[in-house]
């Protein structure tokens, strides 16, 4: 869960509807000093889909407080144009935006099991469900921030314990950050 002594924090794509409402800024509501924020590919699809004002405040929001992608390793799939590639290739150990990591088993397993859910493709260039199950994966090894109660999601946290918070009901009284680590200190309340 941890990454350089950050606590690794996934931003589900729904998320930035929050973090939108409440103009957070995340270099003071999750700072780089405590957490390493990431999105998953499948969520960079979805950025299209946005008003052009949050997509605007996103995109800011990714620069400023440098939110990184988690790429998984893998090849060049000729079924996908190249901008819907899902995977990274090889990359440099100076650049962490370059390539892919290596799948971890647990995330491997996950994802074929889950692979069956997705159904049809939708405009984004995503299969239905397709998103929900990459950031299931990655809530084995880290905190995954969320506003939905789907189905993979749960099977993830009941099967495996998951980290995974939803902020659906999210009124802005207590920061993220508290949130967070009173789900890491066992608190779901």
């Amino acid at each position: 869960m941890k990454e350089n002594n950050l606590i690794r924090v996934f931003i589900d794509n729904n998320v930035w509807d929050i973090f939108y409402k409440y103009n957070l800024d995340l270099c003071t509501e999750l700072p780089a000093s405590k957490y390493a924020l990431l999105i998953t590919r499948e969520a960079e699809f979805e950025f299209e889909g946005m008003p052009s004002e949050k997509k605007t405040y996103v995109n800011e929001q990714i620069l400023k407080r440098k939110v990184k992608t988690d790429r998984i390793f893998g090849f060049y799939n000729p079924a996908y144009p190249p901008n819907e590639q899902r995977f990274g290739g090889f990359g440099t150990y100076s650049d962490n935006n370059v390539g892919g990591r290596f799948i971890r088993d647990d995330e491997a397993k996950i994802l074929k099991e889950e692979r069956k859910a997705i159904g049809k493709k939708k405009k984004s260039g995503l299969y239905n469900n397709e998103a929900d199950v990459a950031i299931a994966s990655r809530s084995l090894h880290s905190v995954v921030l969320t506003c939905d109660n789907k189905k993979v999601l749960k099977r993830a946290k009941k099967r495996t314990g998951s980290l995974i918070l939803n902020l659906s009901n999210y009124d802005n009284t207590i920061s993220i950050s508290e949130l967070i680590d009173n789900i890491i200190k066992g608190d779901k309340s």
